[in-house]
């Protein structure tokens, strides 16, 4: 209903604007003016018309809601084209010698018909908005229910690792601060034996230390608000990346000194360190963690690939696979959708109209055309906003899905959602994709269980000098169960070649690879075969890359 009485005043604002210029200037002495005016009024009053009908006709072209809009608009243009011909015609008809027929119009009653259809706007106008603002902050709150619900509790300091990786951040420092060679650690031919490797590992001893002791305590527990958590005070997660990187470089130059146990006592603590991150649900959490347990995989592999076998990494056999990352996962990006629709709903809610459009500085002569634009969106775009993105982003993505295939159907949904117009604009345009961060998941899944098997195969080759000709010779007394393949459902894969073995996943398909062409999903084992297929291909990028 309130629609259709902001339909019809506005209409009526239009109409009788035309209307009250024509009967003003009616009774000026030159017919030039007679005549010139009240086409200006109409065809200034048609500029502020036609946006609507120009704004629907986009959301319908681009196949976005609300599509009624268009019609809304289109409605309202026509309606005023032969309004306004309607009363230019009778106004500038001739009553006798040269009066206009608007002459004779009442001014009075003109004038109070605008002020009435004025008010009738704005009290309904504001009125709508006060209901829709009303639904968005309920939407909010429903929302940061949600959010609450999925944070893990708070820890007592005593058992609390997270202050203690930011203790180690400040001793680490940033980025810049690091030599330049420490971004390439990860390469599979990194040299660790280094005057400079070693005096960086000397001066990083306390880093390491409070390193080492946060990966062995009990939990992890960030300080956040619950409130508002798409803005909350998060750290830069880029630091436990460096962490994994020192511990990697500790573990090198330790098998390089031949100290197995320290070596082993690295890669545990690195894989301790995804698991603190994967506990917290946050999805940019869990995305490092992903990178983090990626150094792990490059170090086991290059650790591997020098034959040192089960004496160095005491392998309990059987060995038990890893558990999926799938859950903490799907958690997070749960926190995600809520957070988000959080984050959605405060900001429409807000009555700071140059904060919300990113309006700095605020323009220097409004005149309330930023509040009158604003009290538009929300009354005419803003409900559709809300049901896209609480009806289907975070309904499809709140979800307590049990598998990545059902996470997929949920991404279709949102990708159809979009494709048949049911997304509105800005959650149309904001939404992102969840697609790609499933196959990071995936590719963690892949690596982890790449990981399992490499130990199974070295402790099975430790024992009877050899490789297995098949994976099920190593159950179950080498590895209680072969990891699957979380791309295709089936069991991870072994081939052999020169000069060694290669476990390895189908990966994903064609369509979604460009989120991990970057990623291995492939392990080396044996030296022969580490460097043939891994080292050598590296050198040679890194050779073409310097011509």
């Amino acid at each position: 209903m309130s629609f259709g009485i902001l339909w019809i005043s506005r209409v009526a604002l239009s109409l009788l604007i035309v209307a009250l210029i024509t009967a003003l200037v009616s009774r000026c002495k030159k017919v030039y003016w007679r005549k010139i005016w009240p086409i200006v009024a109409a065809l200034f009053v048609f500029i502020t018309v036609i946006p609507m009908a120009i704004a629907g006709g986009y959301l319908l072209w681009e196949n976005m809601q609300p599509k009624w809009l268009f019609w809304y608009g289109l409605s309202e243009t026509i309606l005023y084209l032969i309004g306004a011909i309607i009363i230019l015609k009778r106004g500038f008809k001739d009553v006798g010698t040269e009066d206009q027929a608007a002459r004779l119009w009442s001014r009075r009653w003109l004038a109070v018909s605008f002020g009435m259809a004025v008010f009738i706007f704005v009290v309904t106008l504001n009125f709508a908005e006060t209901r829709i603002v009303a639904h968005v902050a309920n939407v909010g709150n429903m929302a940061t229910h949600k959010v609450i619900s999925l944070l893990p509790a708070k820890l007592p300091d005593s058992l609390n690792a997270f202050p203690v990786y930011e203790e180690a951040a400040q001793m680490l420092g940033s980025g810049k601060k690091l030599p330049s060679w420490f971004s390439e650690i990860d390469q599979p031919d990194f040299d660790a034996s280094t005057s400079d490797v070693q005096d960086f590992l000397s001066t990083q001893q306390n880093t390491l230390a409070a390193i080492r002791h946060a990966t062995a305590m009990q939990g992890y527990s960030m300080e956040v608000d619950a409130s508002d958590l798409i803005n909350a005070n998060i750290p830069k997660y880029i630091g436990y990346r460096n962490f994994a990187r020192l511990l990697r470089l500790s573990a090198l130059n330790s098998s390089a000194s031949d100290k197995p146990d320290l070596v082993a006592q690295e890669l545990n603590h690195i894989s301790e360190m995804g698991d603190h991150l994967r506990s917290y649900p946050l999805l940019l959490s869990i995305i490092v963690s992903f990178a983090v347990d990626s150094t792990h995989y490059t170090t086991l592999e290059y650790l591997l690939a020098k034959e040192l076998g089960s004496n160095i990494f005491q392998i309990e056999l059987p060995v038990t696979p890893h558990p999926s990352v799938r859950d903490s996962f799907l958690k997070a990006l749960r926190l995600e959708a809520y957070s988000n629709l959080q984050f959605f709903a405060s900001t429409a809610s807000s009555y700071d109209y140059f904060s919300l459009f990113n309006l700095n500085p605020p323009p220097k002569f409004d005149f309330g055309c930023t509040a009158l634009f604003l009290k538009l969106w929300r009354v005419f775009l803003l409900p559709s906003e809300i049901k896209a993105a609480k009806d289907i982003i975070a309904y499809r993505m709140g979800k307590p899905e049990e598998t990545y295939e059902e996470h997929r159907k949920n991404i279709d949904f949102i990708k159809e959602s979009m494709d048949s117009g049911e997304m509105s604009i800005f959650t149309k345009i904001a939404t992102p994709s969840f697609t790609g961060y499933a196959d990071r998941a995936m590719v963690c899944d892949v690596q982890r269980g790449l990981c399992d098997l490499a130990m199974a195969l070295t402790a099975y080759k430790t024992i009877n000098n050899e490789y297995p000709a098949k994976l099920s010779d190593l159950t179950p007394s080498f590895i209680r169960e072969i990891p699957v393949d979380p791309f295709d459902g089936t069991q991870l894969k072994m081939a052999r070649v020169e000069g060694g073995l290669k476990l390895f996943s189908t990966g994903p398909d064609k369509e979604s690879d460009r989120y991990t062409k970057s990623l291995q999903l492939d392990f080396y084992l044996g030296r022969e075969a580490f460097y043939n297929y891994r080292v050598k291909p590296a050198k040679e990028k890194e050779e073409k890359r310097k011509k």
